[in-house]
């Protein structure tokens, strides 16, 4: 695809299809490249980053609907075994499950984007 072709299709001054997160996300989960638990955790991840984008009032991750949102990762839960991680911040929550999910995400595409290898099985994490 060439450079003008991926500006169309990615980029937000061109009102490209795919220039923004939500409309990422929801095609990615059309492809299969991920199941219900983890589109809800991209979807919780997409909602806090645009409350602090576009917020009209000073939030910070203390901020009672923020720390809630945090809270409800499954990501999170899934690999350290407790929703509530004990110690963690609501900051240190969305850290760990927007890393983990960017790179078991992007694990996932480079295995599916080549020909003739064989794919692994099912990250149940992933689900």
């Amino acid at each position: 695809m060439g450079k003008e072709d991926r500006a169309r299709l990615f980029d937000y001054s061109y009102n490209g299809a795919l220039s923004d997160l939500s409309s990422r996300i929801l095609l990615a989960r059309a492809m299969g490249l991920f199941g219900p638990v983890t589109f809800d955790d991209l979807q919780r991840i997409r909602e806090i980053r645009n409350a602090f984008a576009h917020a009209l009032w000073y939030i910070t991750f203390a901020t009672k609907e923020v720390d809630e949102m945090c809270a409800g990762f499954h990501s999170t839960a899934r690999i350290v075994g407790d929703r509530r991680v004990p110690g963690a911040t609501a900051r240190a929550k969305y850290v760990h499950a927007t890393r983990f999910l960017a790179g078991a995400l992007k694990s996932r595409i480079q295995i599916k984007g080549l020909a003739g290898v064989p794919l692994p099985e099912p990250d149940d994490r992933l689900s």
